[in-house]
């Protein structure tokens, strides 16, 4: 069998009501050798044009930062899905700035936020593997609250939590799905009441008119299951297929004990643009929640935190890969006063994570620049799978090499011009060779997490692996 090539899906847009009606390693290469990797066959990133922009009024502007899981970007009004699965993003992108080549720094959740949260890649902060981050970290709400900031974050990622060194410098933190209320629940899977949990986010926000607010919203949509709650399910799907998007069944189709057809695909997709509306539908409840009025003084950011992948390569879900579907995901800024645009340039969410760093430390001009991210021609982005697959991506707007992360080897390099489904690798030892003569040695990583990394109790692991958190 093989898997039909990746395009923009599409299909009937959906008409029913809009109602949010819930069911009850360490690594250390230096950026500058990277940078140097990429000389004449993987530099020549296409910069669009950009518009230049004004100066905004906002000196200490407050911050909403929500992020959708498991969102791949091409499922995305914005970016030219034909299905009309995120109106409310695709609102906010046509007045603010949209990141065309939005690249997460891995496949998986917990090294991604964690590059957003520090402002720093993985070879350079040396959180990858899983473990909590290291408390002499500087996170994103520890530099906001050290600037006069109030600081509050939902999350439903059970990897963004507590236990994994997320909370610190929240002053409220909320999880739906942390490990101590997998633990307890038992054989069943909490199933979070996102809209509550949003109302709760902007009552925060109403409590701190004396301070600028820093709002983290993590929402676990369109993440597997895929399960939307009644108001959304049929949106894109039909009602005899929904046993197809439990994870039982996608990690079967995973790890190919089950037969995958065209036909399974397609409605995979059905159900995923399903949950994707739902979180569509979210993000909006989230900006009228917070008010008009308040957005007036508030800057707002729309990202996924990876892909998703419906056996484009032979894979399903995420984290296992390091082609385009897993990890090129929607990114959108808007900052009040500013006009809209498009950028072009490559640009990671720890390159974002630095900027917002840089906006709570009152720092000049800062945010004027969320609106201008983007790498130039010189400098790739790297993005890494889990360890325990271990592959790491060197990519520009034009071409990629994907290596061996446990090796250090090259295996192929992409033309994402003329091939940009990821479908016609170039394995020659030449094209190889070309790029890694000024790379010297590839980045690596540990198989495994380090020694001291603290063990994750027995039924915690088997909720996760409920959740399809089998590699995160």
């Amino acid at each position: 069998m093989t898997s039909a090539p990746p395009t923009w899906h599409t299909g009937p847009i959906g008409t029913h009501s809009t109602r949010l009606d819930e069911e009850t390693l360490p690594l250390r290469t230096p950026r500058w050798l990277l940078a140097l990797a990429l000389s004449p066959l993987l530099l020549s990133c296409t910069v669009g044009e950009e518009r230049e922009p004004t100066a905004p009024t906002l000196e200490r502007p407050n911050l909403v930062v929500f992020v959708l899981d498991a969102v791949r970007s091409d499922h995305v009004g914005a970016y030219g899905y034909e299905r009309d699965t995120t109106p409310n993003i695709d609102r906010l992108a046509r007045k603010g700035t949209l990141y065309n080549q939005a690249i997460a720094d891995a496949s998986f959740t917990f090294a991604s936020a964690a590059a957003l949260f520090i402002g720093a890649p993985p070879d350079e902060s040396g959180v990858l593997v899983r473990r909590p981050i290291p408390q002499d970290l500087h996170l994103l709400p520890e530099v906001a609250r050290e600037h006069g900031y109030r600081t509050y974050a939902y999350t439903e990622n059970p990897y963004v939590a507590e236990a994994f060194g997320f909370r610190q410098g929240f002053d409220e933190f909320d999880e739906a799905l942390s490990l101590v209320s997998l633990l307890v629940a038992g054989g069943e899977i909490p199933r979070p009441d996102s809209s509550a949990a949003i109302e709760r986010a902007a009552a925060f926000a109403r409590r701190t008119a004396d301070a600028p607010y820093l709002l983290y919203v993590h929402i676990l949509r369109p993440h597997n299951p895929y399960a939307p709650p009644a108001g959304f399910k049929r949106r894109f799907s039909s009602s005899e297929h929904d046993e197809l998007g439990s994870t039982t069944s996608l990690l079967a189709f995973d790890y190919g004990k089950k037969p995958f057809s065209d036909t399974d695909r397609q409605q995979l997709i059905d159900l995923y643009d399903d949950g994707l509306a739902f979180g569509d539908a979210l993000f909006g409840a989230c900006l009228r929640a917070v008010g008009e009025e308040e957005l007036e003084n508030t800057v707002v950011v729309l990202l996924s935190d990876h892909g998703e992948a419906f056996r484009e390569h032979g894979r399903m879900l995420h984290s296992t890969t390091v082609f385009d579907e897993m990890i090129r995901v929607p990114l959108v800024v808007h900052v009040p006063g500013l006009p809209a645009g498009q950028i072009e340039r490559p640009v990671q969410l720890s390159d974002l994570g630095r900027g917002l760093h840089r906006v709570v430390a009152g720092l000049p001009g800062a945010v004027t620049g969320l609106t201008t991210l983007g790498r130039p021609p010189t400098e790739p982005t790297l993005s890494w799978s889990v360890a325990q697959v271990g592959q790491v991506a060197v990519r520009t707007a034009e071409r990629k090499l994907v290596a061996d992360a446990k090796t250090g080897v090259a295996r192929v390099v992409f033309d994402l011009v003329r091939d940009p489904g990821e479908r016609a690798p170039i394995r020659s030892a030449e094209a190889k060779a070309a790029m890694v003569s000024t790379i010297g040695a590839l980045p690596s990583l540990p198989v495994e997490p380090a020694a001291d990394a603290p063990p994750i109790a027995p039924r915690v692991q088997k909720q996760l692996e409920a959740l399809g958190y089998v590699n995160d």
